[in-house]
């Protein structure tokens, strides 16, 4: 029986397919959160940051809220691990709440344009549940510590007794 000839291999139409990293979408957006506040980050600032065009960046987040949920998950993981990694280089209660207040206060600092997102503000529903989630972790980590200290001062008279009247 007399052999086909072999087909050339068709090629793709268009240019490849861009991959995105969301690591790499979460920094832009906090650059631009970081330099011009919540109301300059778009779909179309942040594809301008990254170097490609919106309809690049559309096949890696859909939407605004998706970007959102991008940056949110950045967030809590990073505030969770520098959080428990602060925690575990103290040596007691005290000690313990001040560096995390201290954290606390940095974190808020450092994401003041953007803090609505890692306080759940404008996040779709979906994305709210789950910083819901990790909010109520995160909040038993900081009653943790406070109850161990708060304890600690029972044990302790003269940090509890009442100023004598003069």
């Amino acid at each position: 029986p007399p052999s086909t000839p072999a087909q050339p291999e068709k090629r793709s139409v268009g240019r490849p397919k861009l991959r995105i990293d969301p690591e790499e979408v979460a920094a832009v957006a906090t650059r631009l959160y970081d330099k011009d506040g919540f109301d300059a980050v778009s779909i179309e600032t942040v594809a301008e940051g990254l170097g490609v065009s919106r309809a690049t960046l559309y096949r890696t987040v859909r939407s605004l809220d998706e970007l959102h949920d991008i940056l949110l998950e950045r967030v809590i993981k990073g505030v969770e691990h520098d959080a428990r990694e602060l925690l575990s280089s103290q040596s007691n209660s005290r000690d313990s709440l001040i560096a995390l207040i201290r954290f606390q206060v940095h974190a808020s600092v450092r994401m003041r344009n953007y803090v609505g997102v890692y306080f759940g503000w404008g996040l779709s529903p979906d994305t709210y549940a789950r910083w819901r989630r990790w909010a109520n972790g995160y909040e038993k980590l900081w009653i943790k510590r406070v109850v161990v200290w708060t304890s600690s001062l029972t044990r302790c008279p003269s940090l509890t007794a009442s100023p004598t009247a003069s």
